[in-house]
């Protein structure tokens, strides 16, 4: 499943005009302007964002994949100064989309979010991390996600996600 998860998200990516390269062993290092190297991925992601470039390597994780997309389509500004909060929403809809509304795959993205932390928001005073979400509190804020996604034109009317950029 997971390698057409990836295959179905490298689809989606260039039908969104993602340039999309896969390396053999890991993203270059290379410091260079506009060249974003995903902080926790071991080397297997990185994006070009001005470019709209995602580049891959063969132990990348589709959920990771999905955000680092969401950087260069979901947001209207470089990885250093984005607004991550604003496009979780559209995040978790490309999942729930390119999954095939897949309970499984869906579970997955969540645990593999397990550490965003969503900071206080409607169903906690607290300081929370996905991980420490109940069930129920996780639709809620996954609700308001999606809802302000719509809001910021990320994703249409029925929730199928655009691109901004």
């Amino acid at each position: 499943m997971k390698k057409m998860l990836i295959e179905r998200l490298i689809r989606f990516a260039k039908r969104k005009g993602v340039v999309v390269i896969k390396h053999d062993d890991h993203v270059p290092s290379a410091p260079r302007r506009d060249y974003y190297l995903c902080p926790f991925n071991g080397s297997a992601l990185a994006i070009e964002w001005e470019q709209k470039v995602l580049h891959y390597a063969p132990h990348a994780v589709w959920p990771e994949m999905i955000h680092e997309l969401a950087h260069i389509l979901a947001c209207t500004t470089a990885p250093p100064k984005s607004d991550e909060w604003s496009f979780f929403g559209w995040e978790y809809q490309v999942a729930w989309h390119l999954s095939g509304h897949d309970t499984r795959a869906m579970s997955e993205w969540r645990k593999n979010n397990s550490d965003y932390s969503v900071g206080v928001t409607i169903v906690s005073d607290m300081f929370d991390t996905v991980s420490e979400l109940s069930d129920k509190q996780f639709r809620i804020v996954m609700d308001d996600r999606v809802s302000e996604a719509r809001t910021n034109k990320l994703l249409n009317p029925r929730g199928i996600p655009l691109a901004i950029r």
